[in-house]
């Protein structure tokens, strides 16, 4: 059966809960393995003011700020991106061979930058 929706209003979009489970699982998962595979060096290290937490927080950070992103990103519609995708498709090819420039990427251990 066919519901009205008031003028103005716009439908709320489902969310697959599986995968919204799934996804807070993999950040929780990732959050506990930074913490993990970082405690020891963030204490020894004198950059980290000794803080045992400190590369927990600077990922919390991140992964807050790349959600804000993301939520932006979900706003715009698909069809927009459907269109823009060739043109960011050539945008990046374009990013990536800057760095083959002299001068514009960094050489570092063999690999450029």
């Amino acid at each position: 059966m066919l519901r009205s929706i008031s003028p103005g209003r716009a439908p709320l979009a489902e969310y697959d809960s599986g995968v919204l489970w799934a996804a807070l699982l993999l950040l929780t998962l990732g959050m506990v393995m930074v913490y993990s595979s970082s405690i020891a060096m963030a204490e020894a290290s004198k950059f980290t003011g000794g803080s045992s937490a400190y590369f927990l927080q600077r990922h919390a950070l991140f992964l807050a700020a790349s959600m804000f992103v993301g939520m932006l990103a979900f706003q715009v519609p698909v069809r927009l991106w459907q269109q823009a995708a060739p043109w960011l498709f050539v945008l990046g090819i374009a990013l990536l061979a800057l760095l083959l420039a002299p001068g514009l990427g960094r050489e570092v251990n063999g690999a450029r930058r």
